[in-house]
Order: structure tokens, then C-alpha cells, then sequence
């Protein structure tokens, strides 16, 4: 939410950033613990001299965003401003919120959906996405410190409706990331060659993760090479990655059509869709939703990878339970009911 208070780029630099974190954090266990014979206590306890690196990085390099050429200069308001007369709604913007796609009359200049404009390929008018979020034509004369007040003064009735208008958005990030979860804690944990060998299972569990965190890294750093994606492909992406789901639930089971190393390469294409889905989430917000509310916006959206790990969480423990019950494997915490195909 903070990336909404710097460079527009900055969104982007951040989700690289979180996607190599996975890369390094595999590449730094193994090198430190697999291949130096670093106790895992040492390695992890080394791990927190980052820390001081990161903090160094935040008073030393970052500029406030008020430095910033892009910005305009922060304002103080008025407490009765921001909160409105004692006892009152009156200080609060009147924010309608119509659902998308009933054909509503498209947001003025000052909403939050804003002017007519391309960001990459993605066209961010009102009038073109009939987006989820929109002020009244009163509020359009207010100033932009103003209306922030008055967002960060919002009832949670208020807030949670602004959260729900943003499904367009948080119902393919959580869609996305609860699959890719449910392969990486249900499925892979159940494959290996074969598959009976333990050693050879978590070998799988391994080199399928570093390849989906490879994937993540590339899709999460694509938008400084690529045009950016629209909701059409943002809806897509998640679609795929149920297939993707469904196709290593077949794998698991049946052992058919691969059943090889060659796995590696879907795993790949599962960090490519939800690190996309991250991304392209986070940047079409960013892109469409205008003036205050963009920041809580991308606050609010943030929830929606939780939820859709915490269903994994779940999921992932049934799908393990029967594959591992199908190909007579032992160790698993839930048994499921099916029939033992061995």
C-alpha cells in the first residue's frame, strides 16, 4: 500500500523483490545447510543480519515521498475537516459503490477511477472498465489532502464495502493462490520416483519448489518488459492455474501422462500464473483506482493471497490424506475414503 505514495514503478519493484525472496530463501538454505553442513539453527540465525541491511536501506537510501518530483506536497487539514462537526457523517466523502458491469454512469474527473488514459495497454477510464470504485460529482472539487482525511476517517461499514467492491481484483489473487497452495502443500508433497521412496518424494517436493519460485520471480518482474495485463487475462491466469491443480491431482493418482522429473516444467508454469496474478492485481489497482483511496485500496486487496492460502491450508491436507492413501503411503495425519489402488 505504501507503493502508492512513490514512483508508479515502485509496485513493480516490490513484487521482484518478493518474488526473488523465494529464490534466495531456497538458494540460501541449501548453500548454507545442504552444501556448507551449516547447522539449520546457525543458518537461520545468520539469516537475520538482513535485517540490519533492509533497515540501513530504509533511513539511508529511501526518500520520503513528499521529496518525491511526481508528488505534490502533503497538507495539513483542519481536524474539523477531517472528521466533520461533532456527531456527524459530515465530514466523510460520499463514495458510491455500484457493482461492475450493471452499466452505471462512468466516474467523473475527480473519482477515484479517473480520467481517460492508458497505463501500458490497458486502457484505465471509468467509462471503459465501469470499475468497482467511484466518488460523487460533489466530492470532485475537494482538495486531494482532504479527501485522503476523510478516507483514512472512514466507519468500517464504509471500509468494507470499499473491500468487497474490489472482487474484480482479490477474487483471482485468492483463486490463484489457493491452488498453486494447494499443489505445493497437497500434491507434490505425494509425488516421487518412485514414489514409494520417501527420499525421493521430498527430492520432488524440492526441485518442484525451486522451479515454482523461479517462476515467480520471472512473472513478478515481467512488467518492466511487458505491456500490462487487463482484467480479461487477470481472470484467465487463475482459470489455468485450477487446470494446473487438476492435471497433478491426475499425476498423483494415476501416474499418467508424465510421471518423470518432467514435472519440473508445469511446476515452472504454477510460479508464472500466481506470480502474474500477484502483480497484475496489485497494478491494475494501482492503475484504476485514483486519488485517496488508491492506497487502501491495495491495503485492503493485500487480504485476498491470506484467505486464498488459508483455504490451501485445508485443501492441500485432504489432497495429501487420499493421494497418499491411493499409492499406500504411510505418514499422513487425515485418511482419507479412497479405495487403495495398490
Amino acid at each position: 500500500a505504501m507503493a502508492a505514495l512513490f514512483d508508479p514503478r515502485s509496485l513493480v519493484f516490490w513484487s521482484s523483490g518478493t518474488g526473488f525472496a523465494g529464490v534466495f530463501g531456497y538458494a540460501w538454505v541449501t548453500v548454507l545447510h545442504l552444501w556448507l553442513r551449516v547447522s539449520f539453527r546457525a543458518t537461520l540465525v545468520a539469516a537475520n543480519g538482513m535485517v540490519a541491511g533492509w533497515l540501513a536501506v530504509y533511513l539511508l537510501l529511501l526518500r520520503p515521498p513528499r521529496d518525491h518530483p511526481q508528488l505534490p506536497a502533503y497538507q495539513r487539514v483542519p481536524t474539523s475537516e477531517r472528521f466533520g462537526t461533532a456527531g456527524s457523517q459530515q465530514g466523510l466523502p460520499h463514495l458510491e459503490l455500484p457493482a461492475v458491469g450493471r452499466g452505471e454512469p462512468a466516474a467523473g474527473e475527480g473519482s477515484p477511477l479517473g480520467r481517460d488514459r492508458r497505463v501500458g495497454t490497458l486502457r484505465t477510464a471509468a467509462a471503459a472498465t465501469r470499475g468497482p470504485l467511484s466518488h460523487s460529482s460533489s466530492s470532485s472539487s475537494l482538495s486531494e489532502a482532504r479527501q485522503a482525511a476523510k478516507v483514512h476517517s472512514m466507519g468500517w461499514q464504509r471500509r468494507l464495502a470499499v473491500t468487497l467492491s474490489l472482487w474484480p481484483y482479490t477474487v483471482p489473487l485468492a483463486t490463484v493462490y489457493a491452488a498453486e497452495y494447494s499443489m505445493q502443500s497437497g500434491v507434490w508433497t505425494a509425488i516421487g520416483f518412485p514414489v514409494t521412496d520417501a527420499a525421493a518424494r521430498t527430492r520432488f517436493y524440492d526441485y518442484s519448489n525451486w522451479c515454482y519460485q523461479a517462476g515467480v520471480f520471472v512473472s513478478r518482474s515481467s512488467p518492466m518488459l511487458l505491456p500490462q495485463a487487463t482484467r480479461r487475462v487477470l481472470w484467465a491466469m487463475p482459470a489455468l492455474q485450477c487446470l494446473l491443480l487438476a492435471g497433478f491431482l491426475v499425476v498423483g493418482i494415476h501416474h499418467w501422462p508424465l510421471y518423470s522429473m518432467g514435472l519440473l516444467l508445469p511446476a515452472f508454469v504454477v510460479g508464472l500464473m500466481g506470480g502474474a496474478v500477484y502483480v497484475g492485481a496489485f497494478t491494475l489497482i494501482s492503475a484504476e483506482v485514483e486519488g485517496p483511496l488508491r492506497e487502501f485500496a491495495l491495503a485492503a486487496a493485500s487480504v485476498a493471497d491470506s484467505v486464498g492460502i488459508a483455504v490451501a491450508d485445508v485443501v492441500g491436507i485432504l489432497i495429501q490424506g487420499c493421494i497418499f492413501r491411493v499409492n499406500g503411503l504411510p505418514g499422513a495425519d487425515y485418511k482419507c475414503g479412497a479405495t487403495s489402488a495398490r
